[in-house]
């Protein structure tokens, strides 16, 4: 935040050093007013901006672990909602409803139930394209994101996960010198649903890490994951330098998305 300010200032005197520079070079004083006057009406609105921007985030991050939200996964392949969570105090529930959040955003893109929730983000499976890997730990299984896109798109889940493995195991016969990374060959006792919104519990755990907000930015900035309603925070992400963006959001060691 600090930094964001310390950042502004510096703007200003530089342009402020610019004007005085031009004022000697431009031969006709009503030029150079002009071009004075724009740009003071532009650093106004930049401050003004910033001021808002930054209102928005410490708003942002008042409230959305309190508030209720919603987080839901776009299937790109099927171009539907597959999984969506009721977000509280860091807890999951499925919602009670999905064809009803499907509808929601088909038909109105969730205008007619955003008053309901504080935010609702809409993660599409290319924000997976983004991450290295997940580690799954009741299942003892590491999957890189592309593996994970590919389960999480599948309408067969727990059969897409198995092919992994039988693709991991062949490789490893077919080459000594492959070292098998982390993963677990066991059965999964769950059904296809259920599985679905156990691996995407762990992408939005894996998202929202504060260690990976590089990442959530990036996709943000892609349309990997869309924000309703879209306030000024979230629209600036898209524009303004990381650096910014970067000094927006931390709080300590945390960040406004933890």
């Amino acid at each position: 935040m600090i930094g964001t300010i310390i950042s502004l200032l510096i703007i200003v005197l530089c342009v402020l050093l610019i004007l005085k520079v031009l004022k000697g070079i431009i031969i006709f004083k009503i030029a150079f007013k002009l071009l004075s006057i724009i740009t003071i009406a532009l650093l106004i609105i930049l401050i003004i901006a910033t001021y808002y921007i930054i209102k928005d985030a410490n708003d942002f991050r008042k409230n959305f672990l309190e508030e209720k939200n919603i987080i839901a996964l776009f299937n790109e392949k099927t171009q539907e909602i597959t999984v969506a969570f009721e977000v509280n105090n860091k807890t999951y529930q499925q919602v009670k409803d999905l064809n009803f959040i499907r509808d929601s955003y088909k038909k109105y893109e969730f205008s007619n139930i955003d008053d309901d929730y504080y935010k609702i983000f809409l993660i599409k499976t290319s924000a997976l394209d983004y991450l290295n890997s997940i580690k799954l730990q009741e299942i003892e299984t590491t999957l890189t994101g592309q593996e994970l896109k590919r389960i999480l798109e599948s309408d067969t889940p727990i059969n897409e996960y198995k092919q992994i493995i039988k693709e991991y195991e062949t490789r490893i016969r077919n080459d000594k010198s492959n070292t098998m990374k982390n993963i677990n060959n066991r059965d999964i006792d769950l059904s296809d649903e259920e599985f679905k919104e156990y691996l995407f519990s762990y992408l939005i755990t894996e998202l929202f890490y504060p260690k990976n907000i590089k990442i959530l930015i990036a996709n943000i900035k892609a349309d990997n994951i869309l924000v309703y309603e879209n306030t000024i925070f979230f629209k600036s992400i898209r524009f303004i330098p990381e650096i910014f963006v970067n000094d927006i959001i931390k709080k300590g060691n945390n960040t406004v998305f933890s």
